[in-house]
């Protein structure tokens, strides 16, 4: 087992021990969307809001809070290598078990993206990206796979992963060129280009 899906699994015990509100995959969208939005300083900017969703602000553990920060700095690190290009870790499970992660993965960075006070003016390609996230994360993830269409069914969601992984680059991208002079122009255009 990986060392993210090991992380991943450690997450969702605590998550679980403690009746959040949220899935794993909701908490993973959910900094991956704060991150994105600008917010960099967990104890300050995200722990607070992550009290109020997790357990209706009544607090978490210091466990929780400490294996959070982990996931949440395993993001950050994303973001601010050299090699910026984003992965989703989807559990090693069935294909519907990763159908619905990623369905809650999206709706969970649709949470952290809304509730970033950043301004989220975007240009109209990323805006059409966003749409495609809030579909996503309506899917019906309880639907039966036909064994027959199963190869099938693994390249499709391969590239709809894939695309997911674009517009979250993307995103980051806009709402971060302004504070960060250091992303490279260029980037972002093969990042675009990779959407067509």
């Amino acid at each position: 087992m990986h060392e993210k899906q090991i992380s991943i699994t450690a997450l969702s015990k605590l998550l679980k021990s403690e009746n959040s509100v949220l899935s794993v995959a909701e908490c993973q969208g959910c900094l991956t969307g704060f991150r994105c939005m600008g917010l960099k300083h967990f104890n300050d900017d995200i722990l607070p809001h992550l009290n109020q969703l997790l357990n209706n602000g009544e607090g978490i553990s210091e466990n929780l809070q400490k294996e959070l920060q982990q996931s949440f700095v395993s993001i950050d690190h994303t973001f601010s290598s050299d090699s910026f290009q984003i992965h989703l870790s989807l559990p090693e499970e069935s294909q519907n078990a990763q159908l619905k992660y990623l369905s809650l993965w999206c709706e969970g960075w649709l949470l952290g993206y809304g509730l970033s006070p950043a301004d989220n003016t975007f240009s109209e390609e990323v805006k059409e990206g966003i749409r495609d996230i809030r579909d996503i994360s309506r899917v019906d993830y309880d639907i039966q796979i036909d064994p027959s269409e199963s190869d099938q069914f693994e390249k499709d969601f391969y590239q709809l992963v894939s695309h997911i992984e674009v517009i979250i680059e993307l995103v980051f991208l806009e709402n971060n060129s302004i504070d960060n002079k250091t992303t490279p122009t260029k980037l972002g255009s093969q990042i675009s280009d990779k959407l067509h």
